[in-house]
């Protein structure tokens, strides 16, 4: 039953469960496809659909969770973005009131050596 080889071991041990068959834990891939083959439920049609749509299902998560990840790393980006932004605004600031205060202390220089 080539048809099994395209399946993960997770994907062949939710076969058997759906087969109603109980999976050892430290079982290999070749010991999980025979408990497939010699299941009392197994039809290779419905074995070989069961397998393609959970092989669906385990990549179509893939690609949601890829996705998810993705969206969190663009909001994480413009986050940056925006927190750099505000940073330089918050640093322009500090110098323009910096010059103002030095600005305003020559007048006063000015004005107090004038009298």
């Amino acid at each position: 039953m080539a048809f099994l080889a395209k399946g993960k071991k997770a994907d062949l041990v939710n076969v058997c469960e759906e087969l109603g068959e109980n999976v050892p834990p430290n079982s290999r891939v070749p010991d999980i496809k025979h408990i497939i083959l010699e299941s009392k439920n197994f039809n290779e049609e419905a074995v070989r659909i069961m397998l393609d749509r959970i092989i669906g299902e385990r990549l179509e998560e893939a690609e949601a969770e890829r996705q998810q990840l993705e969206h969190e790393l663009s909001g994480n980006d413009l986050n940056v973005k925006l927190s750099s932004k505000r940073l330089e605004r918050e640093a322009e600031q500090q110098r323009l009131e910096v010059k103002l205060s030095s600005d305003d202390l020559n007048v006063k220089l000015r004005l107090s050596s004038a009298n």
